[in-house]
């Protein structure tokens, strides 16, 4: 990558998390800092900000796949221009935990960033279909009402000595994050996120990996359009051309 003429930061992260890697052009950009998190991390920092008692907390904490990895990764362009690049691998669970991941992830990301207007990437392994909760609080930033009833419905944690409850109803502060500008760059661009053949035949998933950027600063140029054959052999990769709002003066 370097003779290629790219810079680039890695994580290697302990036990079974998934390692990331972002590199951008050395002649474009310069990376001023990156730090990487787990998700265990944001998620436990969310957990043990809430009311529920830490008997429940530790329950609660005990039953999570939080195997997930953040690279934050901070750039200047040529111009000087900000740009945040949050990559992140996160595993497939359920809906409700789903939701809680990605919430966290977005409220931690505009943290990173020190600022909602910085411009924003984010992109990476997000396993959430276009259809779900995650999704749509990803984009909104909020969950709607048809979403908060179908979280409701589901009594997914079980507490010591308690009735099933709720997931958002014990953590609704943290089902929400600050911004209402990100946006899918496949979906900007081809109106719906790419899909991928299941294993039954006939069927469809959204693609588990995703590019998002902040579309009051960011806009998206284009799409890599993947032939339907190379998805059926199990290629993924995405690749979107965005641009800032604001150019070079």
């Amino acid at each position: 990558m370097n003779d290629s003429g790219y810079i680039g930061v890695t994580n290697s992260p302990k036990n079974d998390l998934i390692g990331l890697a972002t590199f951008s052009k050395s002649a474009a950009f310069h990376i001023d800092e990156h730090s990487a998190m787990s998700l265990k991390e944001i998620v436990e920092k969310e957990v043990n900000l809430s009311p529920l008692e830490p008997s429940d907390k530790e329950a609660f904490l005990s039953i999570l796949d939080t195997s997930g990895s953040i690279l934050f990764t901070h750039l200047s362009s040529a111009c000087s221009q900000k740009l945040t690049v949050t990559n992140v691998a996160f595993p497939e669970t359920d809906v409700s935990t789903h939701t809680l991941y990605v919430s966290c992830l977005a409220r931690e990301a505009f943290s990173a960033m020190k600022g909602l207007q910085q411009p924003h990437v984010l992109c990476g392994r997000f396993n959430i279909p276009a259809n779900g909760p995650a999704y749509q609080l990803l984009k909104d930033g909020y969950l709607s009402n048809e979403m908060i009833e179908d979280l409701q419905a589901r009594k997914d944690v079980s507490l010591p000595g308690k009735e099933n409850a709720a997931l958002v109803n014990l953590l609704w502060k943290a089902f929400q994050h600050p911004s209402s500008h990100l946006r899918s760059c496949y979906s900007t661009v081809k109106g719906c996120e790419l899909v991928i053949p299941e294993t039954e035949p006939g069927k469809t998933k959204t693609s588990p990996n995703l590019v998002w950027f902040s579309s009051d600063s960011l806009n998206t140029v284009g799409v890599l359009d993947i032939e339907s054959s190379l998805l059926s052999c199990g290629f993924e990769s995405l690749k979107a051309d965005i641009a800032f709002v604001s150019s070079c003066t």
